[in-house]
């Protein structure tokens, strides 16, 4: 393998899909390390995502029902295992249902 020097800013996404393929693109270096800082930053991320990275810091577990809002994009700026003020915001601004099932799960779906 032939080494690959970066750019600030860049970062470096190896893949093996019946081979190897490289890409390099730019990356948001805030957005990157804002986990750090015990902050989750979204720029129109699919909702699946969004919300598996809002899962990753939370003992409470978020679920979609329903594939069609799983693309839903989501932008903001939350603290990382905040999940109440994430769904909160979800529920405003998609009116999404929420159903809480257990003090430790939350489902999201289309209202109706």
């Amino acid at each position: 393998h032939a080494p690959h020097q970066l750019a600030p800013g860049e970062q470096l996404i190896v893949a093996k899909t019946g081979g190897a393929a490289i890409v390099r693109q730019n990356v948001s270096l805030e957005k990157t390390s804002a986990w750090r800082h015990g902050k989750l930053i979204f720029e129109d991320e699919p909702l699946a995502r969004a919300i598996a990275r809002m899962n990753r810091y939370s003992l409470i577990t978020i679920t979609l029902q329903g594939e069609d809002i799983e693309t839903i994009g989501v932008s903001g700026v939350f603290n990382a295992g905040d999940t109440d003020a994430f769904v909160e915001a979800l529920e405003a601004y998609f009116s999404l249902s929420v159903d809480r099932a257990s003090p430790r799960a939350i489902r999201l779906s289309v209202s109706g």
